[in-house]
Order: C-alpha cells, then sequence, then structure tokens
C-alpha cells in the first residue's frame, strides 16, 4: 500500500531513538514523518548490567513509542536491541518485561547484522559513489566499520569498543590524564589489529561518521567555522577541536559552543576515537551522515 507507514526503533547503548517514514513513490525513498530520540543510557555503570534507572527510564521511553506507533498508524515496524542488550545480564529481564507492558517485540542483532542496517541507511543518504569510503558508526558499547564502494559492501566488522566502554574502562580524571590517554590507545590498537591489518594497503578517501559523535562534530566545527561546514570537513579541522576539547573538563565542556549538555560526558572519547582511525589509516576527509541504523531499518521495511 502506498499511504503505508513504517518505524523503525533503535535501542542504542545510550541513546534510544524512533523514526517513522512513509514511503515516496520513488520505491527506495522515504518521507520521514516523525523522529525523537531519548538518552537512556542502558550502558551508565558499562555494558554488563542495566541499572535500576536505565531498566525503568528504558520501559518508560518504550511506552512513549508506542503511543507514537498508535498515533501514526504505523503498520510495519522493528525495534532493534544492540551492543548493550547483547551483552547485558539482564537483558533478557528487559525483553520479559518490555512485552508485558507493550506487547512490543524487541529483536536483538549481532554487530555484523548491525553494521549491515547501518551501511543500507547510509547508502540510502549518500546515493552512488566512485570513492572508497570506510563507515564509522561509534556506540555506547561497539563502534562498527563497513568498508564500501561504487560495488557495494566490501568489508565489514564490529568491534566493542564503544564510548561507554571506554569512558568505564579508562576515564579515571576529567579531563583524561596522559597516562590514561596511552591507555585507550594500546587498548584500540589490540582491539582494532584485524582493521589495522586489513587497510594496510587500502587508500580510503573518506571516513563516513554516523551516530551521536559525529554529530557533535559537526555542531562544533559550524560554531567554530561558520556554516561553511556542513556535513564534510578536512582532518585537519577535526584535529584543531579535538586538541581543543580533549584538555578541558566535564563543567568547561558543558559552557563549550556546540556541545550539548547529553554529549558532554562522553564526547572525549568519541574524539579519541575518531582521531585513531583518522591518523591511523591516514585519511583526510570526513563525511558527516544523518542516516545510520535506523534509516537502514526502513529502508529495508519499505522494500519487503
Amino acid at each position: 500500500m502506498q499511504d503505508e507507514t513504517f518505524a523503525a526503533i533503535d535501542l542504542g547503548t545510550n541513546t534510544f531513538h524512533i523514526l517513522i517514514a512513509k514511503k515516496e513513490d520513488n520505491h527506495s525513498k522515504f518521507e520521514v514523518l516523525f523522529k525523537e530520540r531519548h538518552y537512556v543510557y542502558l550502558g551508565r555503570n558499562g555494558v554488563d548490567s542495566i541499572s535500576e534507572e536505565s531498566f525503568i527510564l528504558g520501559l518508560e521511553t518504550i511506552l512513549k513509542f508506542k503511543y507514537y506507533l498508535n498515533k501514526y498508524g504505523v503498520s510495519k515496524y522493528r525495534m532493534i536491541g544492540t551492543a548493550a542488550l547483547r551483552s547485558a545480564s539482564n537483558g533478557p529481564e528487559f525483553l520479559f518485561a518490555v512485552k508485558e507492558k507493550t506487547d512490543l517485540d524487541i529483536e536483538i542483532i549481532e554487530g555484523e547484522r548491525e553494521a549491515d542496517l547501518i551501511y543500507k541507511g547510509v547508502k540510502s543518504y549518500l546515493g552512488a559513489t566512485n570513492e572508497s569510503n570506510l563507515i564509522m558508526d561509534i556506540g555506547g558499547g561497539s563502534v562498527e566499520f563497513i568498508l564500501f564502494d561504487s560495488t557495494g559492501k566490501k568489508w565489514a566488522k564490529s568491534f566493542k569498543i564503544g564510548i561507554s566502554v571506554l569512558y568505564n574502562s579508562f576515564q579515571k580524571s576529567d579531563p583524561i590524564n596522559k597516562q590514561d590517554l596511552e591507555s585507550v590507545h594500546q587498548f584500540l590498537e589490540e582491539q582494532l589489529k584485524p582493521l589495522i591489518i586489513h587497510f594496510e594497503n587500502i587508500n580510503i578517501d573518506a571516513l563516513v561518521g554516523s551516530a551521536g559523535s559525529f554529530e557533535v562534530v559537526v555542531g562544533v566545527l559550524q560554531k567554530h567555522f561558520g556554516k561553511e561546514i556542513s556535513r564534510e570537513f578536512s582532518s585537519d579541522k577535526f584535529q584543531k577541536i579535538y586538541d581543543e576539547i580533549l584538555p578541558i573538563s566535564y563543567d568547561e565542556r558543558l559552557s563549550y559552543p556546540g556541545i550539548p549538555e547529553a554529549r558532554a560526558r562522553l564526547i572525549p572519547m568519541g574524539l579519541i576515537l575518531i582521531a585513531f582511525i583518522l591518523n591511523k589509516l591516514k585519511i583526510k576527509r570526513v563525511i558527516v551522515s544523518p542516516y545510520a541504523l535506523k534509516e537502514g531499518v526502513i529502508s529495508e521495511l519499505i522494500q519487503d
């Protein structure tokens, strides 16, 4: 049916998103009717267990999402659980509580499937490209990398190095001290060895960033350089804000132009991750995609 509405709900480690859309005349395009995000922080204390506070807030948020499903007459939906719900010991209890309270089903997906949906979402934004690009989707529990070019997806892998994981494991002081920063770099060297080896002799035209940390970078750069910074910028411009933000405290970040309050605590780890990849793989250009996993879910739903 042409007027069917579809919904994607992304239950991330830090943020819950809902996207409701309608298929356009072009079978692969969609019109966004409604979207909203809530900071739930399932990974506040790590991804091994969901705290009582986050458990309750997560349930309340999904109840709100159910209201929107009914309001917009959604005919098909998918609710996706990722790293935190994959790992948390009380994740099954959360799924049961959601089903009992809302009669909605959560689908837990593995990292490789998560990467596939992110790729589909980003591709629906970027369209065709002749370049060799690397998608980097920074979540709270995991980070997905997907290499693609004009022929399609070439390589994909998920790593358990999300910003909540790094923060809870390494951030002993704020701002992060030199010793802890070195520990993060050593950890990333070890965890990302398969990626580093794979890309040893591959030239990457651009890093395509998706998810919250990259959106913060865009907001900060626009405060610095104005609207000529849209969703594409050089690694040199990124380095400038990295050098300014990393040495400042949480309280200073709260008043730093372009950093939302909800992102101020974890953004240093996001910046460390981005800088590590840009430097290690010698990438000079960054494109930020507003589309990610939930748009990939919508793309699949409208083509079913």
